[in-house]
């Protein structure tokens, strides 16, 4: 199937490219419990382009929250993988924003969220601004 077969429709990731990226550090049993919760997400939002001129000129402090095992987006010594270098969460990602308060947590894409809401909604109050 090709992006253009799957543009307005949804898409599911199979279960062990699942796994491996977006809960790696969930127990087996973890990850299927997740991956038994999750919807198809539409492929639109994912490739389409936007215009970030207006936020990127807001006068408004900006927060970045990095999961140090998250692995959707890996990273390597030098910082990003060659197929990746513009996605690459931090600091390919994160540096777009200009000056920005990093917060930096552990865990991965989707477990932390489903076992720790507490710690992620910490991260987030930490992330606030007083």
């Amino acid at each position: 199937m090709t992006l253009q077969q799957t543009k307005n429709r949804p898409i599911m990731l199979p279960f062990p490219l699942f796994r491996e990226a977006f809960t790696n550090t969930a127990s087996l049993e973890e990850a299927k419990a997740i991956y038994g919760k999750i919807a198809p997400e539409p492929v639109g939002p994912l490739v389409q382009k936007l215009d970030l001129k207006k936020f990127y000129n807001l006068q408004i402090p900006k927060s970045y929250l990095y999961l140090t095992e998250d692995n959707v987006l890996p990273q390597t010594e030098d910082n990003v993988l060659p197929q990746t270098e513009d996605y690459a969460w931090h600091p390919k990602q994160s540096g777009r924003l200009g000056i920005f308060r990093y917060i930096e947590g552990d865990g991965d894409h989707m477990t932390t969220v489903y076992k720790e809401p507490e710690e992620i909604a910490e991260k987030f109050i930490e992330a606030g601004r007083e």
